[in-house]
């Protein structure tokens, strides 16, 4: 994505060329510039120097400091800073606490449990976003572009769509998904066609289900939605589907058996990458 002038121009790989699109967007100065989030950041190790190297919200917060549990590291230079025990979070002077490590959920508890941190001041790397230097497709933000924003200032309020399922996927509820929000603009590319039509439809692999909804909300009542599970935990969801199997063994039988089960056409079934 690239910047000219007033206008974003949004390069869209389709599968067959690169097709430039252009979407204005709205440009606000809020009170003379937004203020710069100062962040301490939990973690010393590879996912923060990616984070400090890689991220556009990295240039545009101030880190005031680094800690870590491992007390090996206490006091060590890293990325031009210090390493810290987790107390010197008690000084304070920070807005947000960003966590780099995968194990999030266990930091976030001890962050509540022992030093007592609400949890909306504390986030991960992917809740912050310089709409300018990513990939939005077409969905537009009444915003500054430039600027570090958390998602959670973002949406649903700033957010303006362009199709169904950028508005079902950011402004309504439904259970979890992960999407880029580029997708959506793909996904209308290739499926609009199929609206309110008979259309037989499936995914392998539905997380905790929020996509099935989203499907479903955007093909209509017309659709046949065909959806397998991968995990374990999805119990709940089996009375919402008309075909489900879970287990890498128990997909591969459903795949081999699937064209014959009156569902979609297909020349043939690659399981092995399964």
């Amino acid at each position: 994505m690239r910047i000219r002038g007033k206008r974003i121009i949004i390069s869209v790989f389709t599968g067959k060329k690169q097709v430039d699109k252009s979407v204005t967007f709205i440009k606000i100065d809020i009170n003379g510039g937004k203020k710069n989030m100062k962040a301490l950041i939990f973690g010393a190790g590879e996912a923060t120097r990616s984070f400090l190297h890689l991220a556009p919200a990295a240039r545009r917060i101030e880190v005031t400091g680094i800690v870590d549990n491992d007390s090996t590291k206490w006091g060590k230079a890293f990325e031009g800073y210090t390493v810290e025990p987790p107390e010197t979070l008690k000084n304070g002077g920070w807005d947000k606490i960003i966590i780099t490590p995968y194990a999030h959920d266990i930091i976030r508890r001890q962050l509540e449990g022992e030093y007592g941190i609400a949890g909306e001041k504390i986030i991960r790397p992917g809740d912050l976003i310089v709409p300018a230097e990513a990939n939005l497709g077409t969905v537009r933000l009444n915003c500054d572009y430039d600027e570090c924003y958390e998602l959670s200032e973002l949406l649903p309020d700033k957010v303006i769509c362009s199709n169904r399922m950028e508005e079902f996927y950011l402004k309504k509820s439904h259970r979890v998904m992960n999407k880029w929000w580029h997708y959506f603009e793909i996904y209308e590319t290739f499926l609009h066609k199929y609206l309110n039509s008979e259309v037989r439809f499936l995914e392998i692999g539905v997380f905790r289900g929020g996509s099935m909804q989203m499907w479903r909300d955007y093909f209509g009542k017309r659709q046949r939605l065909w959806e397998s599970i991968l995990t374990k935990n999805a119990g709940s969801m089996r009375k919402e589907m008309y075909i489900s199997a879970s287990g890498h063994r128990r997909i591969q039988i459903f795949l081999r058996r699937f064209p014959k089960s009156g569902g979609l056409s297909m020349r043939f079934w690659m399981t092995g990458v399964i």
